[in-house]
């Protein structure tokens, strides 16, 4: 907790003074309350501009490539993040961490595409932030972010002297997505509004969603619903 926001403090004006540009939609993020946050990924350093930029606590879903360099390892612990295996099928420990820091009141940032995009562009995302939304009663903030041109996966070192543009949208609430399932959710309501907020179409294969009940969601619902209600 101390290093995390030691990291913020010191990194963070660093990075405000020589990336961050326009910022919108700050009212749009709660203050406190559990929330899911849900990002398009265009850069190595997008944990750190959104820990940048809002002023609580934040916690990320991050790769497992990411841990095999040690020092990025550290540094993604230390901003307190919950690794992701997406070789490994069974989520289910990723699920209930993030039910956990939900059900305290927390902010989780999730990449819903799992890597980051190669060419600017939205890719076909992952339907883990829907599940996690609909077993926790949960809200999600769609999250623009323009970070491309300063240090993607193309890029062998940051670059200096490009702004990077965030947009927090306004959220999709719970109540006005429960009865959808995970792959509306994401690609036909998520997705879609942060690619026209990058000012380009959401395009994917639109193969075999899965039910609002899936069994990911009805162990969390069956699990730890009423925790989350209380």
């Amino acid at each position: 907790m101390g290093v995390y926001y030691f990291l913020i403090l010191t990194l963070g004006v660093f990075i405000r003074l020589v990336w961050i540009g326009k910022v919108e939609g700050f009212h749009n993020v709660p203050r406190k309350g559990r929330i899911l946050i849900a990002s398009n990924h265009q850069s190595w350093l997008d944990c750190f501009f959104l820990g940048d930029v809002l002023n609580r606590r934040l916690y990320y879903l991050v790769g497992e490539h990411v841990y095999k360099n040690k020092i990025a390892a550290w540094g993604v612990n230390q901003m307190g993040s919950i690794k992701v295996d997406r070789n490994v099928d069974d989520k289910s420990d990723v699920y209930r961490q993030s039910h956990e820091l939900l059900a305290a009141g927390k902010a989780v940032v999730v990449f819903p595409e799992g890597r980051m995009t190669r060419d600017g562009k939205t890719q076909r995302a992952y339907k883990g932030v829907a599940r996690m939304a609909l077993a926790t009663e949960t809200d999600i903030v769609p999250v623009a972010i323009e970070s491309y041109h300063v240090y993607s996966v193309h890029h062998s070192r940051p670059r200096f002297g490009q702004r990077v543009g965030i947009k927090f949208l306004e959220p999709l609430r719970y109540e006005d997505f429960k009865e959808l399932d995970a792959g509306e959710i994401v690609h036909d309501l998520l997705m879609p509004r942060i690619a026209e907020a990058l000012g380009h179409e959401y395009q994917h294969e639109d193969l075999a969603r899965v039910p609002v009940l899936d069994p990911d969601v009805q162990m969390l619902q069956a699990e730890v619903q009423p925790e989350v209600a209380s």
